[in-house]
Formats: C-alpha cells, sequence, structure tokens
C-alpha cells in the first residue's frame, strides 16, 4: 500500500490517532525505497528509529502532520519536545538523528514537493546574502 503523506491531516486526534502507527511505517517505507533513504541506509543500516519518533512526538504533542508542518513546528520539536520526552541513557543514543531527519526531509522535498521540506533539510539555504 502506497504511503498516504496527507492522510492525518484534518483529522481530529481521536480519529488519527488509531492510524499514527501504520502512517509513520508506511512513511519509513516509502523512505528507504527511496533515492533519499537508499543512499542514507547505505551509510546508516540502522537508520529509522528517529524519524519514526520525530513524526509520533510532532503529531502527539503539537498535532503537526508532515505536509503541515514548518520549519518552526520542527524547531519546536527538535529543541522542547524531543528533549523533555525522550530519556536517552548514553549520550550517543543521539548519534546519526540530525543526519537521519536531514536525510528525510530531502525525501519529502524530492519525492512528495512539501513547501517546508528544503527549509526544514536545509535551513542556511532558505536564506539568501
Amino acid at each position: 500500500m502506497a504511503f498516504k503523506i496527507h492522510q492525518l491531516d484534518n483529522l481530529d486526534y481521536d480519529d488519527a490517532e488509531p492510524l499514527l502507527e501504520d502512517y509513520i511505517y508506511r512513511a519509513l517505507e516509502d523512505f528507504a525505497n527511496s533515492k533519499a533513504g537508499k543512499a542514507h541506509i547505505k551509510l546508516n543500516p540502522e537508520a529509522g528509529d528517529w524519524i519514526g519518533t520525530f513524526i509520533e512526538l510532532a503529531y502527539l504533542y503539537g498535532g503537526y502532520t508532515l505536509p503541515k508542518m514548518t520549519k518552526g513546528n520542527v524547531q519546536e520539536v527538535m529543541e522542547y519536545t524531543l528533549p523533555r520526552k525522550l530519556t536517552l541513557f548514553d549520550p550517543s543514543d543521539t548519534d546519526g538523528a540530525i543526519d537521519e531527519l536531514v536525510a528525510f526531509w530531502t525525501f519529502l522535498d524530492e519525492v512528495h514537493w512539501l513547501r517546508s521540506a528544503k527549509a526544514i533539510a536545509y535551513p542556511s539555504a532558505s536564506f539568501t546574502i
């Protein structure tokens, strides 16, 4: 079954929550089969944990869906939600998190053409001098 990136958009929490696990699985599957995903997985065979965690916490604690997420929403999840909701037992648990999420947002830009994806994946590229 194809990944329906807009599946959770405009649903209330009670309707979306039972779909969230499958939505994350399909997003990871779509990413893994993409050019950006294959390149990332080749370098990082254990990829996927941070993407799933990010999607889940962004939705559960911010109500953010991938297509509607802005750079500011991502910043909020990365700086406030993740540190408060995750317990890390070793600092190395975060190794590869940023690379994985950048690869995922690159995929969202290249495959799903999400409006904010490029600015999220490459924040310095969204500014001109």
